[in-house]
């Protein structure tokens, strides 16, 4: 008997694991709400993503073709804390709009979070303030972004702005053929900056960046 129930036990220990690892790990976001609550909302996502705390994970983007999904209403999206390896779209071209008037960000990450994936052409982050910081991609420990085809939009009225920027640590890049702009009326701008340890660029750069500040420094690639 005892041979019995050990075999059952580790029958179940393995349909446990089996069901934790088909779920894991894979979001969808089917709906262009702006909705903590609502599944298939981007929001929900990244809520859900955060708290499964999966090694690795994926975003896929089911929405019709020329989607928006503002996210200006409820604010920025919490930081995405775990990595992405797939961050995709299988419904054509999606623009990600955030609008405020503090700090902004389009896609922010943390602690392990990257977007080791990439982001391609199909996406657009449009993001402005009227008062504070503006960030199309922002990762406030070192970040890791794939290739990048996506076009990347920041303006900012009094305060500094950029398109993709690790805050202290190393900004890590694959091949970038995306156009990122970048603006401010009065502060500093960055169009790619790498932090107090720089950029590593792991592919080709046949993309465009174009930074541009009324009242202060201006810098391409940092």
């Amino acid at each position: 008997m005892g041979r019995i129930r050990t075999g059952l036990a580790t029958c179940l220990v393995w349909v446990f694991l089996l069901v934790v690892t088909a779920q894991a790990g894979d979001y969808v976001v089917n709906s262009t709400d702006d909705d903590a609550a609502t599944d298939g909302a981007l929001r929900k996502e990244v809520l859900d993503l955060n708290a499964d705390a999966d090694a690795t994970n994926t975003i896929t983007f089911s929405v019709p073709d020329g989607s928006n999904i503002d996210i200006s209403t409820n604010g920025n999206l919490d930081a995405i804390e775990q990595s992405i390896t797939s961050f995709t779209s299988n419904g054509g071209e999606i623009t990600l709009t955030n609008s405020g008037s503090s700090t902004v960000y389009g896609l922010r990450f943390s602690g392990s979070g990257d977007l080791v994936g990439g982001i391609s052409e199909d996406f657009t982050i449009d993001v402005d303030t009227t008062v504070d910081s503006a960030y199309g991609i922002y990762g406030a420990d070192a970040l890791t972004i794939g290739d990048i085809g996506a076009t990347i939009t920041v303006d900012a009225v009094n305060s500094g702005a950029s398109g993709l920027r690790s805050s202290w640590d190393t900004l890590t890049l694959g091949a970038v053929s995306g156009d990122i702009s970048v603006y401010s009326d009065v502060n500093h701008v960055y169009g790619i900056y790498g932090g107090d340890e720089g950029i590593v660029m792991n592919g080709d750069f046949t993309g465009s960046v174009s930074a541009e500040s009324g009242g202060n420094y201006a810098t391409a690639i940092n």
